[in-house]
């Protein structure tokens, strides 16, 4: 199928373009960020800019040292403007039209940003190396105690989670419910919660803490396993995960 390019844009514009998209999605990434440890270089057409990992900037390339650097056509850099296309590895890498370098090793953590350019997609990846501590999180919310991570894309439940009054609680990033008095999910099949009413609680950790309660469970990953690129979160088209998937299951698709 041939692909329909779009007008180049002028290099200034699409400095700018990247910017606006990328750092906040940067801001986002802070074990991305940290994984890749450094600057990258992308030259672009006449654009020649640097994506400086550490400090979560964009900018024109000012001689920076960089561990990895592509040359991309220009058109298709505007083309994926142009469709604001968020998983670079499909439309550019699988293209064949780009020239890569590096020093040092692969650097699995700049792939998987390049195919998480959404805040969803970031925000899902970063929730899902935050699971890899194996912590486990309970929050008060009004008078319940819930689990902190939403059963659907992780959000933190107690900035995006509200409870009415027959005590249905509402994830506001995607406006999922769940009946917290079964913790069953009302908006698919699947995706439970795990829910206490304040007073009911059998734990007694929750019973005289009740607003928070932490819980710390030892990791079954190796020391080894931690860095191998099959450990990092598999990005696809399809679904969010099933909340049973386990962390020693291996990676997570959505």
């Amino acid at each position: 199928m041939l692909l329909l390019r779009t007008r180049v844009i002028p290099p200034a514009e699409m400095l700018e373009t990247l910017k606006e998209w990328w750092e906040p999605l940067l801001k986002k990434s802070r074990t991305i960020r940290l994984g890749v440890g450094g600057c990258v270089r992308f030259q672009i057409g006449e654009l020649d800019m640097v994506v400086d990992f550490p400090r979560a900037k964009v900018r024109e390339y000012a001689g920076e040292e960089c561990i990895y650097w592509y040359t991309i056509p220009a058109d298709l850099v505007s083309t994926n403007i142009r469709d604001h296309e968020i998983d670079w590895s499909n439309s550019i890498f699988l293209s064949m039209q780009f020239q890569v370098g590096r020093s040092g090793k692969f650097n699995e953590f700049l792939t998987t940003f390049l195919k998480c350019l959404s805040v969803d997609r970031i925000e899902y990846v970063e929730n899902w190396y935050q699971e890899q501590t194996d912590q486990t999180e309970d929050a008060e919310i009004g008078d319940w105690v819930v689990q902190r991570r939403c059963p659907h894309l992780r959000a933190d439940l107690t900035k995006t989670g509200k409870v009415d009054e027959d005590g249905v609680l509402t994830c506001s990033m995607h406006d999922w419910e769940w009946d917290l008095k079964t913790g069953r999910c009302l908006s698919t099949s699947g995706h439970p919660i795990r829910s206490t009413k304040i007073g009911e609680a059998t734990d007694p950790v929750q019973q005289e803490f009740g607003a928070f309660r932490s819980a710390i469970r030892p990791s079954s990953r190796s020391a080894e396993g931690s860095e191998r690129g099959a450990d990092l979160p598999q990005l696809s088209d399809t679904a969010a995960p099933e909340a049973e998937y386990a962390v020693d299951q291996g990676p997570v698709q959505i």
